[in-house]
């Protein structure tokens, strides 16, 4: 996965912002098939062109059919959006979000050092993200916004250079800035904010983890819990196909009352569990989180038939090399 995702946060920034909105110039523009920043123009990210349609609702779902979960079914971008495939990849599999389309950001056109921005419609909302070349970049972007007239918000970019003209841009209602690494994202939906914030914590998390026990990161598929209750799976469906209790694994699997001298019982500051199976199985799974102490836990489960639970068959500690932090 690229570096976007890959670096460890070296710090964050949440700043509450305002966003762009439409001119009356925009309904002549897409006669035209156009689309570009004009100084004082108002953007409207509803009205950005579609480009990119996802195939079917059963995106970012895993495929209940395949026994190795290896056909788990991803957003196929446009060319033009390749820069962002890594990044959509990554959100379809860690966050809860359903991509719905992948579009031209008009912030693509704002910034000096880099042209790649994409503007992406979900089930919750709609959010820009803004690829900078270098490592650390996006965390020196501020939103700098002039309140004078009401109603008639400005803003521009500090930290880094602007395209000539791309400023100012207008706003009439409040977004949302998170920047991690090379990423600069904004919404007008906080839950974003928080959404990526405690996600690439989580992943800078399991991947210490994986490097703590001498595990290889890529050889492993996450599996994200909140799509895993989404698909009901039947005894029955089980005992024809066994790959497919895969589906009644949870992160909270020691909170089953029929588990006995259970190793882990959680306390107040530890991760929760994050699960993982080996690609092209379906029956090595892992289960690891970090406590509050920094201490290093993996779990390796196992699908027992007779009592059909997943129940842990190994348990391996280690003192986390770098204490994680919790914001």
């Amino acid at each position: 996965m690229k570096k976007a995702v890959q670096s460890k946060i070296s710090h964050r920034m949440v700043n509450k912002r305002w966003m762009p909105m439409p001119v009356v110039l925009s309904l002549l523009l897409t006669c035209f098939g156009m689309w570009f920043i004009l100084p004082s123009i108002h953007l409207d990210q509803k009205q950005l062109p579609s480009s990119t349609e996802a195939p079917t609702s059963e995106v970012s779902r895993l495929d209940t059919e395949s026994p190795t979960l290896e056909k788990s079914k991803f957003l196929v971008l446009d060319q033009r959006f390749s820069f962002a495939s890594d990044f959509v990849k990554w959100m379809q599999r860690y966050t809860d979000y359903e991509i719905k389309q992948v579009t031209d950001s008009p912030f693509a056109n704002v910034f000096q050092s880099t042209d790649q921005a994409v503007l992406l419609e979900t089930n919750k909302g709609t959010v820009h993200v803004v690829f900078f070349p270098n490592s650390g970049e996006a965390e020196r972007v501020e939103i700098d916004e002039d309140f004078t007239v009401r109603g008639q918000i400005t803003f521009t970019f500090t930290g880094t250079k602007l395209n000539e003209g791309a400023a100012p841009l207008h706003a009439t209602g409040p977004t949302y800035q998170y920047s991690h690494n090379n990423l600069l994202i904004l919404s007008s939906n906080s839950d974003f904010v928080t959404t990526f914030r405690s996600r690439f914590a989580e992943f800078d998390t399991y991947r210490s983890i994986f490097e703590n026990f001498e595990l290889n990161f890529s050889e492993y598929t996450y599996l994200n819990d909140l799509k895993l209750k989404k698909i009901k799976v039947t005894p029955e469906e089980i005992k024809q196909k066994p790959e497919r209790a895969i589906f009644r694994l949870r992160s909270s699997w020691w909170a089953n009352p029929r588990l006995k001298d259970n190793p882990f019982i959680p306390k107040v500051g530890d991760r929760t569990p994050g699960l993982f199976v080996r690609t092209g199985t379906y029956d090595d799974v892992l289960s690891i989180y970090a406590a509050a102490d920094g201490t290093h836990h993996l779990f390796r489960l196992s699908w027992d038939h007779e009592n059909w639970m997943w129940a842990p068959v190994e348990h391996k500690q280690k003192p986390g090399k770098t204490k994680q932090s919790s914001s």
